[in-house]
């Protein structure tokens, strides 16, 4: 075999090894930074940042009731729940649940982030003086459903 053929097979070898050795770089980059980039996307997605609750048009977390002839307080009237992102824009599609003091209702956010809720017969029993509605926001366009909890007092008035 002369000079010149072995120099080229050497350099068929390590042309050979420099490729195999970039084709490995670059796949453990892909591989590494591939789980980044997926939390990096879902980070940018939006997600439940915050929530206020209106009573009557009124921002407040505390339903007053009227006391029956009866012994029961009752209450009628409206509650809007406006959900914001971690962005502090209105967030669509979320999932609001109201359960106790003897109603159960759900509604979904608008575009506006808000859900509206007509309610009649939310009732404290005779010799009850609190009670508690608990407010389940649910929001399921992320990769696990985020769940948050909050709660209305009812206080007979």
């Amino acid at each position: 075999m002369s000079r010149g053929s072995r120099a080229k097979g050497n350099a068929a070898y390590y042309t050979i090894i420099a490729s195999i050795i970039i084709v490995g770089a670059v796949l453990g980059y892909m591989i590494y930074t591939q789980p980044n980039q997926e939390k990096n996307q879902e980070k940018s997605k939006p997600e439940i940042g915050s929530w206020s609750v209106y009573i009557n048009d009124k921002k407040s977390s505390v339903i007053h009731t009227k006391t029956q002839e009866d012994g029961t307080a009752t209450w009628n009237g409206n509650i809007t729940v406006n959900v914001l992102d971690q962005f502090e824009k209105p967030l669509k599609d979320v999932k609001v649940i109201l359960d106790g003091c003897g109603i159960t209702s759900a509604n979904v956010t608008d575009t506006n982030g808000t859900a509206r809720f007509s309610v009649s017969n939310v009732t404290l029993e005779s010799g009850i003086s609190v009670g508690y509605i608990q407010l389940w926001l649910r929001y399921d366009k992320l990769s696990a459903p985020q769940i948050k909890q909050d709660s209305i007092t009812v206080v007979r008035s």
